[in-house]
């Protein structure tokens, strides 16, 4: 039983204290109940198992088991050394006479500590001996986390289980502690925890929360119960459920034992009700009970509210432990508001028989020493010739005492100061668990000092007493031997040697095989669950061994010859069960891999600067993780992407490598992969050079007709193919050439696949003129053409049109005329009249015109009226002209009288000055 509701009390105290001796002298007797003097010479120990020299170091027993070869597992914690109020794990694993094993851990004890501060409060043992303990661990300043390991027969933390041999139950936000563990007939694991839910009317609320874990350390899935929290009692809506022990019947069912305080909604006082429920190993409510709705759980008080009767306790009322007797009867025990010790017993649906105690409940008043307080049971165990046997104490003594398990009578008792501390200094202490070995004796931990304490007196203590053999099995089965198999394969079927099964009388006896498989009488079929065995049968066990390196895999054969021992909390085996295990320890560590060859996955030549993939090797011979590097490369493991870093490939893994071929033709580029050490290279190589392109037209027209020494541009005419590497490029004198669009140039160059060519030159100098250019490109030869056009000094008509009514002898400009349809200078001549060209000095001269040029022509009008003056411009022969008329007499005449005469001649003078300042210009 771990972590009661009393030890929270404990748990929080901060003491060191020094190593003690072991008291001696204790009186001999031949009761049950007297200390067997053969485990330490007293039947007690007392002991300080921490490595603490602090003044008040402190060392806390608060669960103890028997495994399956009579040793003693106790674990609890101790202080930790320097650092005051924090504690270290405790395992000690005695023989039966009380010393230390000295094959665990080098010295009989583990002291381990985790995080900031670590404790332990429950222990259950697997068939194969190893050791299964439920611990609460924290960091500063943090709450704490439930953790449920396991140990090695060898004190060795067990690897394989969960993550690295532990499973983390946290809440960042809320404080939990580990109650109670079992372990049930196939091996799964069960762990109950509290988990802090808030403060409210000044009681600390709990919510009580199961998990059930696999054999290996992983969530066992289809377990359907999370929390034991839908329980509700009158109109009271706060509560805390606070559940201390599971205990487990032949069936793996589950049943849970506590208390739930209750805050009445009105004056918000505390009232408390045992509690008690009852799940199927899958979480299934199962019915157990009186509580209404929730008819799998039974209570003893029904009203927690203000109206309830007087009866109904505000103090401790508390199962804190049950079991399931053979015949099913579910016995709990811990202590009633009155101070009482109590045990009820119920059927296996909760109904009380009767028959037992007091209609089913027994009280007892054990010890009545002054100020002693209320006593409690802490934890119950099951003797078949002696009974029930439980463990308890009020704060100044201790108590065990057995009870007939028909009528709840009591048959002995031993109490008083049972364990007082070695120095002699306290006679307080706390019995808190209870075993029962193989040979029938009793066992029985707890701590001294506590909880009126100070100073070096909390120690660790365990007693032994006689007992009572347990009873005779009907058959027996000697000692069968399946010899480990060392250096076996990972994850491979392993089966042992045969043995052969003696029995006296001889007969069949029943049997049960977890982790594994029986082979019966040869042949491949494996039996699992229950079994019989037969006198001469001869049987192998076999399992799949460990995944990991140095792992270890055990399988247990669990021979129930006759009515054995009994446990409350583990049904894989009982106590006086034979157990043979047969276990397989998996190779030393092999990262030596088998040779590999990597070859390309093309039996061509590659191109240049492509991607390369080898073949996809299969890691094989190793059976650890191995290393794995690549060198100029990247690898790719189990078809993930590539990488070029360290890593770690496994067996069966497979492995492809890769990289970018070389840049240069006929080149071989390498990657180098080791694995463990073994190496193997990977080549390409890339394809011969070719330089010579793919065909090319022989020849290129310009598409246009140029004019004589025009620079024309082939623009993007030719894209070079069918080349590896870069190839020769030339061309003629004069000419030009431009690779992607870059700088023109006539030196010769290089071009590679798929590079574009221009190329530029200036046209013949005579129209009508052929000119040609050659490309050579890796040998081959092109040709660029053009031809100037034909020479046309023939212009297009033109006309510059006549001007009428213009003043006489005034001098008048035409509109220009641009000069169109030649390609080259053309003479231009004038007659009566002046040209200018493109703005340039009047003349009359002849002269040239080109395409496009703008002439305007000029004359001065008649000095008579109404006359026509003419001018012919000739430009290639063609003729146009430009008339001017000048005004009739009538108009001159009329425009004089009406003074109009006046305005036409300041007209002719100023354009007369106009036109004298244009040929000035």
């Amino acid at each position: 039983m771990k972590f009661k509701k009393n030890i929270r009390k404990i748990v929080g105290l901060s003491s060191f204290i020094s190593m003690s001796s072991f008291a001696t002298n204790l009186p001999v007797s031949t009761t049950p109940l007297d200390l067997d003097t053969s485990f330490n010479s007293s039947g007690l120990v007392q002991f300080n198992y921490g490595d603490s020299t602090a003044v008040d170091a402190r060392s806390y027993f608060y669960d103890v088991e028997s495994t399956t070869d009579g040793k003693v597992i106790a674990v609890g914690h101790v202080s930790r050394a320097s650092v005051n109020g924090a504690y270290d794990m405790l395992i000690v694993k005695y023989n039966q006479d009380g010393t230390l094993d000295t094959s665990f851990d080098s010295d009989g004890k583990l002291i381990m500590p985790m995080l900031d501060d670590a404790r332990l409060g429950s222990v259950a043992i697997q068939p194969d001996g190893k050791i299964i303990v439920l611990a609460i661990t924290r960091e500063v300043d943090k709450p704490f986390q439930v953790q449920v390991m396991r140990f090695n027969i060898n004190g060795a933390l067990d690897t394989s289980f969960g993550d690295s041999g532990k499973y983390t139950l946290v809440n960042p936000d809320k404080e939990l502690r580990g109650k109670d563990l079992a372990i049930a007939s196939n091996g799964d694991i069960l762990f109950m925890a509290h988990e802090f839910l808030e403060k409210s009317f000044g009681i600390q609320k709990y919510q009580t929360k199961i998990i059930k874990l696999d054999s290996s350390g992983a969530v066992a899935p289809g377990f359907n119960l999370a929390y034991v929290d839908s329980v509700h009692v009158g109109d009271s809506s706060e509560h805390s459920i606070e559940m201390e022990q599971l205990s487990l019947d032949d069936s793996d069912n589950i049943y849970v034992s506590g208390r739930m305080i209750g805050v009445s909604n009105s004056s918000h006082t505390r009232r408390y009700t045992m509690l008690a429920g009852k799940y199927n190993i899958n979480g299934d409510p199962l019915t157990f009970g009186n509580l209404g709705a929730d008819s799998n759980f039974w209570y003893l008080h029904s009203d927690l509210t203000d109206t309830a009767p007087s009866g109904v306790p505000q103090s401790n009322n508390i199962l804190n432990t049950s079991l399931v007797l053979p015949n099913g009867d579910v016995v709990s025990a811990g202590c009633d508001a009155t101070g009482l010790s109590r045990l009820q017993k119920q059927t296996s649906s909760g109904d009380f028989v009767t028959a037992f105690g007091n209609n089913g409940v027994q009280t007892f008043d054990n010890l009545t020493s002054a100020g002693g307080g209320e006593e409690c049971i802490n934890e119950l165990a099951y003797h078949q010739n002696i009974g029930l046997i439980a463990v308890g104490n009020d704060s100044n003594e201790q108590m065990v005492f057995t009870i007939d398990s028909l009528t709840g009578s009591l048959t002995q008792l031993s109490s008083g100061k049972l364990i007082p501390s070695s120095t002699g200094t306290s006679p307080n202490g706390r019995l808190d668990a209870i075993s029962v070995l193989k040979n029938g004796k009793i066992l029985v931990s707890g701590t001294t000092g506590v909880p009126f304490s100070s100073g070096n007196t909390v120690e660790s203590a365990l007693m032994v007493h006689i007992g009572e053999s347990l009873p005779d099995a009907t058959n027996n089965i000697d000692v069968m031997n399946f010899a480990s198999v060392n250096d076996a394969p990972l994850s491979s079927q392993v089966t042992s040697v045969a043995d052969t099964a003696t029995i006296s009388p001889s007969g069949t006896v029943t049997a049960s095989v977890l982790n594994g498989a029986v082979i019966r009488n040869g042949g491949d079929r494996r039996l699992t669950g229950l079994l019989g065995i037969s006198d001469g049968d001869s049987l192998q066990l076999s399992h799949t061994s460990a995944n990991e390196v140095s792992g270890s895999k055990t399988t247990s054969l669990i021979v129930r010859a006759g009515q054995v021992g009994h446990h409350r909390n583990n049904r894989s085996w009982n106590t006086g069960n034979e157990v043979f295990n047969f276990t397989s320890i998996a190779s030393a560590a092999d990262t030596v891999p088998d040779s590999f060859v990597l070859q390309p996955t093309s039996t061509t030549l590659y191109q240049l600067a492509v991607i390369a993939i080898s073949n996809t090797i299969t890691v094989s011979g190793i059976n650890a993780d191995t290393p794995i590097s690549v060198t100029d490369g990247e690898y790719s493991i189990n078809g993930e992407g590539y990488i070029s870093t360290d890593g770690i490939v496994q067996q069966g893994d497979t492995v492809s490598v890769r990289h970018t071929t070389a840049t240069c033709t006929s080149c071989t580029q390498t990657t180098t992969l080791d694995i463990g050490g073994v190496i193997a290279n990977f080549e390409s190589t890339t394809i011969e050079t070719d330089t010579t392109p793919d065909p090319i037209p022989l020849n290129h027209n310009y598409s246009e007709t140029p004019l004589p020494n025009e620079t024309i541009t082939f623009n993007d005419v030719i894209t070079v193919t069918g080349i590896n590497a870069p190839t020769e490029v030339s061309i003629s004198a004069s000419a030009l050439y431009s690779i992607n669009g870059g700088t023109f140039t006539s030196d010769t160059g290089t071009v590679n696949n798929n590079d574009v060519i221009s190329v530029r030159y200036d046209a013949s100098a005579i129209y009508n003129g052929a000119k040609s250019v050659e490309m050579l490109i890796g040998g081959i030869s092109t040709h660029f053409h053009s031809t100037t056009a034909e020479k046309d000094t023939t212009p297009a008509n033109f006309s510059f049109g006549v001007v009428n009514n213009v003043a006489i002898s005034t001098l008048v400009t035409s509109t220009p005329l641009t000069v169109s349809e030649i390609n080259a200078p053309t003479a231009i001549s004038i007659v009566n009249g002046e040209y200018s060209i493109n703005d340039g000095a009047f003349m009359t001269s002849a002269s040239t015109v080109s395409d496009e040029d703008k002439v305007i022509v000029r004359h001065t009008s008649s000095d008579k009226n109404d006359v026509t003056s003419i001018t012919e411009l000739t430009i290639g022969g063609v003729v146009g002209t430009f008339s001017t008329k000048t005004e009739p007499l009538d108009d001159k005449v009329n425009h004089n009288s009406s003074g109009g005469a006046l305005g036409v001649g300041l007209l002719s003078l100023l354009l007369i000055s106009g036109f004298r300042r244009i040929r000035e210009l």
